[in-house]
């Protein structure tokens, strides 16, 4: 190959005949003679590289660069064949963000760099539901790549993964319950729920646990979608918890203004009356064996034996609540006067509050991230998922959603 304010490639001159279409003339306004941006997305300890061939006929392959964070310079670690258009990382840290860059290699030509991209490993992936565009999103640990995008579900309010199966489980305003895997396909559906809202998988068994005709019914399905059992007597279902130490649920009634603890063969075992005023959001800490409640302005434990300890009183009404399973703190969407700014609190087991960020809309959801003592927030008026570090800084988002209501954990 040869650069002299024109590109001849395999006997054909690319500047002047081709009118910079060769996509490494450096004067080709789309590509600036270098391969376009690479996707990046990982997989608790795995990153891949992904791209799209350069189609020139002497192309023998792609330079592969990475620097790790903490490092000044690039390296280049692997080198891949022209017929290949993907590279896997594996062994890569936790918590530790490497950045990429790709050039094209051809006979006596390298390319400059493509641009960087930049990603942060971890140990879980992440689910969200966009209600507007009817999506159903995986993303990376650090929110700031899509994995797979589905569009099965054109209605959906909640989702739940299964840990033991690696299922991902959605209902819809239209009354189904689909099964998707890991890759984001969805391999069967259950229809002839009624007005379903909330959704909680038990960890012990993957049983599935759903709130139906506007909260008043519970019903549980197994992992094959069979109906097991459904139970009345609820005014209105608010929140659910499923723990996976005795295999039961937690059940908020906002309207009864009590909670209730159901085994997994649909008994009740416990009732908690009389001590609420709106109970709604609620969250189960496995280590501890307690239950966070948010309840108005309040936030409450309840103990395996019913015992019930107000932890704090907040000026603003508490929305939803998420437990560190490694510490037990609280992460805590607070809606804020005017009903449509929101903040995020985190608060000990003590309640005392140790994290403070503000600069949200309308958040509808957010999940602890026990590992790093983080969490993410889907921050819905602003159209994005937020990362936050342990300290409440923004470390991580992700733009372009329409509703994002609900979120789960992989």
């Amino acid at each position: 190959m040869t650069l002299c304010g024109a590109i001849f490639v395999s006997g054909i001159w690319g500047c002047s005949q081709r009118k910079r279409k060769n996509p490494l003339d450096p004067q080709n306004p789309e590509t600036l003679g270098r391969l376009q941006q690479p996707n990046v997305i990982s997989d608790r300890h795995s990153v891949t590289l992904s791209w799209k061939s350069v189609e020139l006929d002497d192309i023998l392959g792609y330079n592969i660069f990475r620097r790790i964070e903490g490092q000044s310079d690039l390296k280049n670690i692997d080198f891949v064949s022209s017929s290949i258009s993907s590279f896997v990382d594996g062994n890569r840290a936790y918590e530790e963000e490497v950045e990429y860059r790709i050039s094209v290699v051809t006979s006596g030509y390298e390319s400059p760099l493509s641009d960087s991209v930049t990603i942060t490993p971890g140990p879980y992936n992440y689910w969200v539901i966009d209600s507007y565009f009817g999506e159903i999103v995986k993303l990376t640990y650090d929110v700031n790549h899509i994995m797979t995008q589905s569009s099965y579900a054109p209605y959906p309010v909640a989702i739940a993964t299964d840990s033991i199966s690696k299922a991902v489980w959605v209902i819809d305003l239209m009354g189904y319950l689909f099964k998707f895997d890991s890759d984001g396909e969805m391999s069967y559906w259950v229809d002839g729920l009624t007005r379903p809202d909330h959704l909680s998988i038990d960890p012990l068994n993957g049983t599935i646990w759903i709130s139906v005709d506007d909260g008043t019914r519970l019903v549980q399905f197994d992992t094959s979608g069979v109906q097991q059992w459904e139970i009345g007597g609820f005014q209105k279902i608010s929140g659910m918890s499923c723990f996976g130490s005795q295999g039961g649920c937690w059940i908020a009634d906002e309207v009864g203004k009590d909670i209730t603890l159901i085994s997994s063969t649909g008994a009740q075992e416990l009732k908690v009356e009389d001590k609420f005023d709106f109970p709604t959001s609620i969250s189960y800490f496995q280590r501890g064996e307690w239950l966070w409640i948010a309840d108005d302005l309040k936030l409450f434990r309840v103990w395996p034996d019913g015992k019930v300890e107000e932890t704090v009183r907040l000026e603003h009404t508490i929305f939803s609540i998420s437990t560190d399973q490694a510490t037990g703190d609280c992460w805590v969407i607070v809606d804020l006067e005017d009903g449509v700014e929101s903040e995020i609190l985190k608060l000990d087991v003590n309640g005392e509050i140790l994290v403070r960020t503000e600069g949200f809309s309308l958040a509808q959801d957010l999940i602890a991230n026990d590992f790093n003592g983080g969490c993410i927030v889907a921050d819905t008026g602003n159209y994005r998922v937020v990362r936050l570090s342990r300290y409440g800084d923004v470390i991580g988002t992700l733009e372009g959603f329409g509703a994002l209501w609900r979120m789960a954990v992989e």
